[in-house]
């Protein structure tokens, strides 16, 4: 179900514009489509004076700050899964990192699965090390 506010034929009239200044500003039509769909979201009447460099920089904005709070939300789980007894800011920066290469190769992780990737990583981290035996 789209619970959106714009509607299809407003959809439709947004193509032509849009297009058009994606490849003025070299962007993808994709990108500052979803720009101007955001920005429509919250004031859909004028939807179609938001074809403009300034929607594209609000939704960039808004993006990075999704990103930083993802970030940090993701940072605060690590440390808080790792024991005290190991948790230094050396140990959160290092799962943390193998955390967003998870991330990364799956592009999206549902927060279970996040979580199981987050106990995988500190468990590795808290695991005494393997000695071979020559």
């Amino acid at each position: 179900m789209n619970a959106s506010k714009i509607d299809v034929a407003t959809r439709r009239a947004l193509v032509k514009p849009v297009t058009e200044f994606a490849k003025a500003h070299e962007l993808s039509v994709g990108f500052v489509m979803s720009a101007v769909l955001w920005a429509g979201e919250k004031q859909p009447i004028e939807i179609t004076n938001m074809v403009n460099a300034e929607t594209v920089a609000s939704y960039n904005a808004e993006l990075a700050r999704r990103e930083a709070a993802r970030s940090q939300q993701v940072a605060g789980m690590v440390a808080n899964a790792i024991p005290a007894s190991a948790r230094t800011e050396e140990n959160v920066q290092a799962v943390t990192a193998r955390v967003f290469a998870v991330i990364q190769a799956a592009r999206k992780l549902s927060i279970p699965a996040l979580k199981e990737v987050i106990n995988t990583e500190v468990a590795a981290l808290t695991a005494p090390p393997a000695h071979s035996q020559n």
